[in-house]
């Protein structure tokens, strides 16, 4: 689809009452505000509230055993956690077979995948980052689906 001269969607056809994305990320608000933390805005900020789940407790158990931020994986589906790449200008929508599922996106009137973008590269870089400091399970790309759900559930 076009606006004038440039190229302004790449469009795609879910069907009739298709009106969902599934690619978001979610944050435990009660943690946050258990910890009077705010809601994070930038990837700096996002990692200092990662760090205080991780040392303050904010399930009241007496343990330092939150998992901070809990990833299946680094595939692109529902939740996957390279929607960090929105805020770097990649929009993405990783179901319904879109143009973006197949990694397309439009950079100034220009059709691109961000399959090799810079701004995957640093994604995958911050996610590397935070795995490094504890705040991402170290096992996040080889455990198996129980094994998540029991990390994501297991206090509610």
């Amino acid at each position: 689809m076009t606006d004038g001269t440039k190229i302004a969607m790449l469009p795609s056809d879910r069907g009739k009452g298709y009106g969902v994305s599934g690619t978001h990320m979610f944050i435990n608000k009660t943690w946050l505000d258990k910890l009077g933390l705010e809601m994070p805005t930038t990837w700096d900020e996002l990692e200092n509230v990662l760090e205080a789940f991780k040392t303050q407790d904010p399930n009241d158990n007496g343990k330092a055993d939150e998992v901070p931020m809990n990833i299946r994986g680094l595939g692109f589906g529902l939740w996957s956690p390279l929607t960090l790449m929105n805020s770097e200008g990649v929009v993405t929508s990783f179901m319904g077979g879109s143009a973006s599922e197949q990694g397309y996106y439009v950079d100034n009137g220009k059709v691109k995948s961000y399959y090799t973008s810079d701004a995957l590269k640093d994604v995958v870089s911050y996610l590397h980052g935070l795995m490094a400091k504890g705040l991402i399970p170290k096992d996040v790309l080889t455990r198996d689906a129980s094994q998540y759900t029991s990390q994501t559930v297991s206090d509610g």
